[in-house]
């Protein structure tokens, strides 16, 4: 009973330090390395050790495609924001700041309808998601600066859906 508790007990130590290693590594924004965790065997330590690695390449891949989004919609020639589905601004891109006077952090959260004027969608208190199912909604409008000061543009808005089912819907691009 000792010699099966040790060769149990040797391996699930090895792995529980590799990880504990490898979660350290992670937490420093190191998931370039391909393998954390040195799987030696094939039995279920073995797999877990595997899952371990699988999870971390996942979790670099979406990091990667972040990073990569973020870049592109940094560097849109367009003023654009997002919106949840109840119309809070979630994120906004530089040139919108910069032409409406604001920091960041001040749109974050106001509902869209504070920068819009003219909006279909954006109107008093809801959401018109039923004119942005399946397709896109252009119209003329216009975005309110910080001072107040109105800018005509022509506001193209979409529907962002999720993974998953048909209608998993996410939130609303407005590119203008």
């Amino acid at each position: 009973m000792l010699i099966l508790g040790i060769s149990l007990e040797m391996p699930l130590l090895k792995l529980n330090a590799r990880a504990r290693r490898g979660i350290e590594f992670i937490s420093l924004g190191n998931l370039d390395t391909p393998k954390l965790v040195k799987v030696v065997a094939k039995d279920e330590i073995g797999v877990l050790a595997d899952s371990f690695n699988i999870m971390v390449s996942a979790l670099h891949m979406t990091l990667v495609s972040r990073d990569y989004l973020d870049a592109v919609f940094s560097a849109m020639g367009d003023m654009v924001f997002v919106t949840d589905l109840e119309g809070q601004i979630t994120r906004v891109n530089s040139l919108l700041t910069k032409y409406l006077d604001y920091d960041e952090q001040e749109l974050m959260g106001k509902p869209g309808r504070a920068i819009i004027e003219g909006s279909t969608i954006y109107q008093e208190k809801n959401i018109d998601l039923a004119g942005l199912k399946e397709k896109v909604v252009r119209e003329e409008v216009a975005l309110i600066s910080k001072n107040g000061e109105k800018i005509g543009t022509h506001l193209s808005s979409s529907l962002i859906k999720g993974a998953g089912e048909k209608e998993n819907y996410i939130g609303i691009v407005n590119v203008g």
